[in-house]
């Protein structure tokens, strides 16, 4: 039974870290079109709405980041097996998920009004 379960633990751990790294990328990509706006913004000067380009670039940016931070705690806990970064990295999904019930039921609301 002891085989049985590390072989799951192993399973899961490498899942984990497949998904975070995949999510890890991804965070890269986003972070890199967003810079790459920011400097390539001049280019943009025949466009009526560049202050809401350089919005999006930047949000690009925070969004990049915040995903990058995110699966590095995934990638990291389930690499190390540091209970801590795991915690975090739960802590964190969590807040997340809970902002996006609230963003979803908020939309619910002022939908009806």
């Amino acid at each position: 039974m002891g085989c049985l379960t590390d072989f799951i633990a192993g399973a899961i751990r490498v899942i984990l870290f497949g998904l975070n790294f995949a999510t890890l990328m991804t965070g890269a990509v986003l972070l890199g079109c967003g810079v790459y706006i920011k400097i390539a913004m001049n280019q943009f000067t025949d466009m009526d709405d560049v202050k809401g380009l350089d919005v999006v670039a930047y949000f690009l940016i925070a969004f990049g980041m915040v995903v990058i931070v995110l699966s590095l705690f995934g990638c990291l806990g389930a690499c190390l097996q540091n209970h801590v970064l795991l915690s975090i990295y739960f802590c964190l999904m969590l807040l997340l998920l809970l902002g996006e019930v609230a963003i979803g039921v908020l939309y619910a609301v002022e939908k009806d009004i």
